[in-house]
């Protein structure tokens, strides 16, 4: 794993989007995810809603059972163009949203999302700082847990060479 920058804190807007959200197997899941992002990439094609950033993954859930809850998405300029095509739209796994507004532990990295996690997930640790979740005996519930990839994987196929930003959205 390569660091490029972070990890850090940061302040963060909220950022409106528009994605493909599923409860998968969690140790299936890039497998669920590049299956997605193929998805939601008809699905923007389809529709008429502008990407405003690139796309991301975000978990929702990781429970006991090894399955997740996550959405596969991109930022959109207009909420409003959003809902409306995902309220009209017949797959109910298609929903708008947004990524709260607040501070975030950042970490940008190439190669290794795992060893990535836990660096930002031990940092954050170390350094005192509550990752913002809700922790019970099925499992973890994050407020915001990202990963967003600053490299298409459309250009580049291979993993090892993608450049992934991961933000996990902080206690106040």
């Amino acid at each position: 794993m390569k660091i490029v920058s972070g990890p850090e804190v940061v302040q963060r807007r909220e950022v409106a989007y528009i994605a493909f959200r599923d409860r998968v197997p969690f140790k299936a899941l890039a497998v669920y995810a590049a299956s997605m992002r193929a998805e939601l990439a008809r699905w923007l094609q389809a529709h008429p809603v502008a990407p405003a950033g690139p796309q991301f993954l975000r978990l929702h859930v990781i429970d006991l059972s090894d399955r997740a809850t996550v959405s596969v998405g991109v930022a959109v300029a207009s909420t409003d163009a959003a809902l409306v095509s995902a309220e009209s739209d017949p797959d109910a796994r298609v929903v708008a949203d947004a990524i709260p507004a607040g501070r975030y532990a950042t970490l940008t990295y190439v190669n290794h999302g795992l060893k990535a996690n836990r660096v930002l997930t031990d940092w954050c640790a170390a350094q005192g700082l509550e990752i913002e979740r809700l922790r019970d005996d099925t499992g973890n519930t994050f407020t915001a847990r990202l990963e967003t990839y600053l490299t298409d994987p459309a250009r580049e196929p291979r993993v090892s060479r993608r450049h992934v930003r991961l933000d996990f959205k902080l206690a106040e």
